[in-house]
């Protein structure tokens, strides 16, 4: 499970009960997440550096990965 947030101690209190419900443990900082790095500024997780400045390209990509899924129904990606 990956938890993030921008509040520390509401993060640590979630980890804390789901520790107490479940059995689990810390991997570490998250370095990849579905093939894509996880970079950090000022303990700030950015998941893409494309994230807060997509343009047309991205778009383009993202409705071509929506047109092979509607049209490969139960196969899914792997990255």
């Amino acid at each position: 499970m990956i938890v993030t947030g921008d509040d520390q101690a509401e993060m640590q209190n979630l980890q804390n009960y789901l520790a107490s419900e479940f059995e689990m443990k810390s991997l570490g900082d998250l370095k990849y997440f579905l093939g894509i790095e996880v970079a950090r500024y000022k303990h700030v997780s950015v998941v893409s550096q494309f994230m807060h400045y997509p343009n047309e390209d991205h778009m383009g990509a993202v409705m071509g990965i929506l047109r092979y899924l509607k049209v490969t129904p139960g196969k899914g990606l792997m990255f």
